[in-house]
């Protein structure tokens, strides 16, 4: 899966959500999802050079990987009026880096109640697997990129 196929999952987990808000009574459920893994989280919205910048692990090791962080590296050095080609070739380079279809989509709450937590762990909605079942965590997984992909088959 491409950068640029990231708003498939991200639609569905935005549609999961809708459908959890409707369990609970108006303001009781104030979340947001995330795109998250053990190793950093972006942002709906972000842009992938951001995400590349932020989140590496985000996308799976490869040599375009190694060219577009270089490439970042790069462009961070330089003043803004030598950076266009390389912007070209950083967006390029992007372009063709597969992401880690086991990144999770999850909740963030702007307002955490426990017991809206402990309600939404045992939702069916939510992937039962990857949330903790456990009353010390907050950590909320509607599931993964490749899960979360509404046809759960990756078109390359």
């Amino acid at each position: 899966m491409k950068f640029k196929d990231i708003g498939r999952p991200i639609k569905r987990g935005q549609e999961i959500l809708s459908e959890l808000k409707k369990k609970f009574q108006e303001n009781e459920l104030d979340s947001y999802i995330v795109v998250s893994s053990r190793w950093g989280q972006i942002e709906v919205g972000t842009s992938p050079e951001n995400a590349l910048r932020t989140f590496p692990k985000l996308f799976l090791d490869s040599n375009y990987k190694t060219a577009a962080l270089t490439i970042l590296e790069q462009i961070n050095k330089l003043n803004r009026k030598t950076t266009s080609v390389l912007s070209a070739k950083l967006t390029h380079a992007i372009a063709e880096l597969d992401l880690d279809e086991t990144v999770q989509i999850e909740l963030r709450f702007g307002e955490l109640r426990y017991d809206v937590v402990w309600a939404l762990q045992k939702n069916p909605l939510v992937d039962q697997q990857l949330t903790p079942q456990s009353k010390s965590s907050i950590r909320i997984v509607l599931g993964t990129l490749r899960s979360l992909y509404p046809t759960g088959v990756i078109d390359d």
